[in-house]
C-alpha cells in the first residue's frame, strides 16, 4: 500500500548510480552492445525462445549500463571492508581498543548463534554466514545516508529503517549492564 502513495509506486535511481552511470556507463554499453548483446542473442536463439535481450533484461542504454543493484553491492562491499578495518585497529590483548571490543562482541555473538542453531560442527561456516551479517549490515545502515536517495522517502517508508538502530542500541545497552553477555 505504501509503495504506491508517491508518484504511483516508480522506482527513482539513487544519485551514486546515475553518477556512475554518467562517467561510465558509455564505455559499459559499447561493450555490452559489441559483446554481451550479441552473446545474448546467441544463447536465446540456440534455446529457441522468441524473445530478445531486452526483454529478459531491460533496456540496454548508457543511463542503465551498470544496474543500481551492483553500484550498491559494491559500494557495501568497500564500507564493509573499511568499517572493519576500522574497529580492527591496532590489535592488542593487553589494551584492547573499542573497535577492538565490538568486532570480539560481534564475533562471540555469531559464533554462539550459530553453535545454537547448526550445533558444533556449523562452527566450519562461520567465515561465510560473518561474511552475510556484515554485508546486510551495512547494506542496512547505507539505508540512512542521504547522498544515495534522490528524494526524502515518507515517515511510514522510513519508520522500519528508524527502528533498527534503536534495536541495535538497546541491546547494546542491556549488554553492558548484563555481565553474562560479555
Amino acid at each position: 500500500m505504501f509503495l504506491f502513495a508517491e508518484g504511483g509506486g516508480a522506482h527513482h535511481t539513487p544519485l551514486i548510480v546515475e553518477f556512475i552511470n554518467q562517467y561510465l556507463g558509455e564505455p559499459i554499453y559499447r561493450f555490452q552492445m559489441g559483446y554481451t548483446y550479441p552473446a545474448w542473442q546467441w544463447i536465446i536463439n540456440k534455446l529457441g525462445v522468441k524473445t530478445t535481450p531486452e526483454a529478459l533484461f531491460g533496456e540496454y542504454s548508457p543511463e542503465t549500463a551498470i544496474p543500481w543493484y551492483t553500484i550498491m553491492f559494491v559500494i557495501a562491499c568497500i564500507l564493509t571492508m573499511i568499517v572493519i578495518w576500522i574497529f580492527k585497529g591496532k590489535l592488542s590483548e593487553d589494551d584492547p581498543t573499542t573497535g577492538q571490543l565490538t568486532l570480539e562482541a560481534g564475533f562471540v555473538a555469531l559464533k554462539d548463534l550459530i553453535t545454537d542453531v547448526v550445533g558444533k560442527h556449523g562452527y566450519r561456516y562461520f567465515p561465510v554466514v560473518a561474511t552475510f551479517a556484515v554485508l546486510v549490515l551495512i547494506s542496512n545502515l547505507m539505508d540512512f545516508s542521504r547522498f544515495l536517495c534522490r528524494r526524502q522517502l515518507p515517515l511510514t517508508l522510513r519508520s522500519r529503517s528508524v527502528l533498527r538502530p534503536l534495536f541495535i542500541i538497546t541491546t547494546l545497552e542491556s549488554a553492558k549492564t548484563d555481565s553474562s553477555i560479555i
